[in-house]
């Protein structure tokens, strides 16, 4: 018995290892293709941080990219597949910063563009944002604001607003003025 638990409790370290180490070979991505090539060859193993930290690795690598090579990343079948399993999965499992980090990611590489989110990554990032909302730090309250902004898109859902305020009403309530 105590064999077995050991043995579970050997299993649940290595997949958080195996994560780990995912979550590192997408950081060590120089080009947003290489993040690209790295989920098409193994997003399905990945958990939702792994995932968030593609977007973010994406995002990082694209804005020391030409228009066109945004725009043919955005296009691309993997991408599309990352922002559907984003929304259908991983957004619903993560804390305040892994939401605002995906939510900022979205809204740098969609930033004056003609390709927007997909409307279910959206709706999933806002429904997120409401329930993580008042856990946000000062940085993390700032950021989800910048990234309505720069999505030029007002919170679509009424409450968003108010969990937002309510936010950002909590941070300055902590601030030292």
């Amino acid at each position: 018995r105590d064999c077995l638990l050991s043995r579970g409790l050997r299993d649940v370290y290595k997949r958080q290892v195996d994560h780990r180490r995912m979550c590192r070979a997408v950081t060590r991505c120089k080009t947003p293709d290489e993040v690209l090539a790295l989920a098409s060859a193994s997003m399905p193993s990945w958990n939702n941080i792994t995932l968030a930290a593609s977007f973010v690795a994406i995002a990082k690598g694209a804005t020391r990219s030409p228009a066109s090579v945004k725009a043919a990343l955005l296009a691309s079948d993997t991408y599309a597949r990352m922002e559907h399993r984003a929304a259908t999965s991983a957004v619903p499992g993560l804390g305040a910063r892994g939401v605002v980090n995906l939510l900022h990611s979205v809204a740098t590489l969609h930033q004056n563009r003609d390709v927007n989110p997909s409307t279910d990554l959206i709706s999933a990032l806002d429904k997120a944002v409401e329930r993580t909302g008042g856990q946000m730090r000062p940085k993390e309250v700032a950021a989800a604001l910048w990234s309505y902004v720069a999505l030029d898109a007002s919170p679509l859902a009424p409450t968003l607003s108010s969990s937002l305020n309510l936010a950002a009403a909590r941070v300055l309530s902590h601030t030292d003025t």
